[in-house]
């Protein structure tokens, strides 16, 4: 089983997964995934008195109830395994990483000029997006944000394709190299979540952290837990986009402070604060 062999889970967790529906009545506990309670009937005919039920889901609330009324689901699940903390089973995968420098490397990077390769002539700022319409209204914080600095915008809510087509993803195009790995390189990602929600977080900071850009993170969690705030901008540190485009023109300008934020963030050692394992094992251990 490759919970037990991939992932070191301790034989003293005995689990077994299935998708066979027909064991359901069988089983100690069923999983539901939250966006999807309304597609199908619950078995309640089949469940035992002793039998748990999990509700299961990693998209941010405002996706999963777009999708489905969870009001008339109260009190029908025992347990709750999402991306909150405050869940009965808190799986916090992007949360739990921890960055600190590494003066070794820093005395290694701190000279570096990072601005060689950043010669391209017009945006100096990218962002990468799919979901155009979402909770956290970063669509609106952009197009406001554009009216006083230029940013090019790549996907399917944007004109500008990385690579094959406007849905190319950040993996199947090499987007990191083409975009922030040459000499027309962008100085800036924005690294914006599609919802504010406690607890949340994606991808997006740290799939930039092995480029040399700066990366401007939205969210609603403390990023200063995760890295050092001298190694990112928090566009919510800005009373408004105006604001935050005065400020990255400066730093802009000014190659010292650039490359200040990109020597520490390079500098930085990351490391899990608990060892990956996928979901469904992660969910044996309890």
């Amino acid at each position: 089983d490759v919970c037990y062999h991939s992932y070191k889970l301790d034989p003293k967790y005995k689990c077994t997964l299935t998708n066979d529906k027909t064991r359901i009545s069988k089983a100690d506990v069923v999983i539901f995934r939250g966006r999807r309670l309304d597609k199908i009937p619950l078995p309640f005919d089949l469940r035992r008195v002793d039998q748990s039920w999990v509700f299961y889901e990693f998209e941010p609330p405002y996706k999963v109830w777009e999708k489905t009324n969870l009001t008339k689901y109260n009190g029908v699940f025992n347990l709750t395994f999402t991306h909150s903390f405050n869940a009965d089973m808190a799986y916090t995968a992007y949360l739990s990483k921890q960055c600190v420098r590494n003066n070794a490397r820093f005395n290694k990077y701190k000279s570096v000029d990072y601005t060689v390769n950043k010669t391209r002539r017009g945006a100096q700022i990218a962002w990468m997006v799919s979901i155009c319409k979402t909770q956290s209204q970063r669509e609106y914080f952009v197009k406001v944000l554009q009216k006083h600095i230029p940013v090019d915008i790549y996907g399917a809510c944007g004109e500008l394709k990385c690579g094959s087509n406007n849905l190319s993803t950040w993996k199947t195009d090499n987007c990191d190299e083409r975009l922030f790995s040459n000499r027309n390189s962008y100085r800036f990602y924005l690294a914006f979540e599609n919802s504010l929600c406690e607890d949340y977080i994606s991808e997006k900071l740290w799939r930039t952290m092995k480029m040399n850009i700066i990366p401007i993170v939205m969210g609603s969690v403390d990023y200063s837990t995760l890295l050092p705030r001298d190694t990112y901008i928090n566009a919510r540190d800005f009373e408004t986009p105006e604001k935050l485009a005065v400020f990255l023109k400066k730093l802009i300008k000014d190659k010292k402070a650039y490359n200040g934020y990109v020597q520490r963030k390079s500098a930085l050692d990351c490391h899990a604060t608990m060892p990956y394992m996928p979901k469904q094992c992660f969910l044996c251990k309890r």
